[in-house]
């Protein structure tokens, strides 16, 4: 009889991000999420597009928010993202060392990356020549890369006040295309985890 009368449990819920939107974005939509689902376990996984990707197709994430090349329209579409030139606000002018002191320093991932595509793809039609200023497996290991001045970074944005976005009208670097939030929804998850999907892409249509 107890077990009859007894609530659900309440089922997991499994949630892959960027790192872009695990800071601010996330600690948001949580606090409106667990309002309404306040007994609701959660599983959050930071990662980067592929292993997000993966887990919607492996059944072992319930939603996931990527990246997307412009034009790219798998997935559903949350909103976009203008990319720009990032750099240190100690140090705006881009470093130069020995003989590649002509070529624009990149901060970015390892292939493959949209930001370092688009970035390459810019400056080679801009016929400037790059090289890799350092690299990071996260976020904000690229983040402190800029900061200390080793060269510049390609993202939507930055909220970080020791970094600025740089106008194109103030340096010589090429303009870049935008970027897409595409959401990833398995199918069969349930109701909590459809719910949060659909703050988590509100709040970023909004923000």
């Amino acid at each position: 009889m107890a077990s009859l009368h007894s609530e659900p449990e309440a089922s997991l819920v499994r949630l892959g991000l960027q790192e872009d939107f695990a800071e601010h974005d996330l600690e948001i939509v949580l606090r409106a999420f667990r309002l309404q689902h306040p007994d609701t376990p959660l599983e959050i996984t930071i990662a980067r597009n592929r292993p997000l990707l993966e887990g919607i197709a492996n059944d072992t994430l319930d939603i996931a928010f990527v990246w997307n090349r412009e034009g790219d329209s798998s997935g559903e579409h949350v909103a976009t993202r203008p990319m720009h030139w990032i750099g240190s606000r100690e140090s705006a002018e881009r470093p130069a060392a020995g003989e590649n002191a002509n070529a624009v320093p990149l901060v970015t991932f390892a292939p493959p990356c949209i930001f370092r595509d688009a970035a390459v793809e810019a400056l080679h039609r801009a016929k400037l020549s790059w090289r890799v200023g350092a690299s990071s497996p996260s976020l904000s290991g690229l983040e402190a890369a800029v900061k200390a001045g080793l060269g510049l970074m390609v993202r939507p944005g930055t909220r970080d006040v020791a970094l600025e976005v740089l106008d194109y009208s103030d340096c010589d670097l090429p303009e870049l295309p935008s970027a897409t939030i595409s959401m990833r929804r398995n199918l069969s998850s349930g109701p909590a985890a459809l719910t949060l999907a659909d703050m988590f892409a509100a709040h970023l249509r909004n923000n």
